[in-house]
């Protein structure tokens, strides 16, 4: 007998935040950012974990982890282009970009 079908992906990915996310009413909430930009498919489910996907969503792999004390809040294309994401440090929110490599983060 075999069990039900494996989750890959970014459905994997949704399926363990599902757990973590609050009952209606409540504040606490990761919120799942999902951002094409350059043929690839960026994704936070709040946490301080970054995934990206080039085949337009059926897997994804980790692209950044930014540790445990940080939530990634937001991403979003500026106004120069660039992917930027927004990271919240206690109370703190700072941005960081995509260097050109699509590699690594740099401050802005």
């Amino acid at each position: 007998m075999t069990g039900p079908p494996s989750r890959t992906g970014f459905a994997a990915v949704a399926a363990a935040a599902l757990p973590s996310l609050p009952l209606a009413g409540t504040t606490t909430a990761a919120r799942i950012v999902t951002l094409p930009y350059r043929g690839r498919i960026y994704r936070s489910d709040g946490s301080g974990r970054i995934r990206v996907s080039s085949d337009g969503g059926p897997s994804c792999a980790l692209h950044s982890d930014l540790g445990d004390d940080n939530s990634v809040t937001g991403l979003a294309v500026d106004r120069y282009g660039r992917l930027d994401a927004t990271i919240r440090h206690a109370r703190w929110d700072f941005d960081l970009v995509l260097a050109p490599d699509q590699a690594a983060w740099l401050t802005t």
